[in-house]
């Protein structure tokens, strides 16, 4: 039997290749959803322009701990929060399906090092957290 530590070491997949091996499944994925990744892209746009743009004209400030702040910012802050949440949730149910059929095991035999698998299997969420 294999040690989880020998098999984590004697992962032959280089740090990019497997980045680019997690990123052609993961796009591969997201194509058959389409409307899950334009969901991804303008949810907090539109969030930030109702709640921050329709609702600043009528709440200029918001006092958390005492402390005044700009109500954009605050609500920039909670939007950016629902996003991580969100990224959060995809990331462990994505986990879920991979280890539930076996994809998982695929994936860690096939060279890929577990950090290289849940880096490269968020980048779609990390991208859009950036934008």
């Amino acid at each position: 039997m294999i040690k989880a530590e020998n098999f984590r070491q004697a992962s032959h997949m280089g740090f990019f290749s497997a980045i680019k091996f997690m990123v052609l499944v993961k796009f591969n994925a997201y194509k058959t959803s389409i409307a899950q990744m334009i969901r991804q892209i303008f949810s907090p746009i539109l969030y930030f322009i109702f709640l921050a743009q329709g609702l600043g004209a009528l709440i200029p400030t918001v006092t958390f701990m005492g402390e005044k702040v700009n109500y954009k910012t605050y609500v920039f802050l909670g939007i950016f929060a629902y996003i991580l949440v969100t990224a959060f949730s995809e990331s462990i149910y994505r986990t879920t399906v991979d280890k539930r059929y076996g994809l998982l095991a695929l994936k860690l035999q096939g060279g890929i090092k577990p950090f290289y698998y849940v880096f490269g299997g968020g980048i779609f969420m990390e991208i859009s957290i950036l934008i």
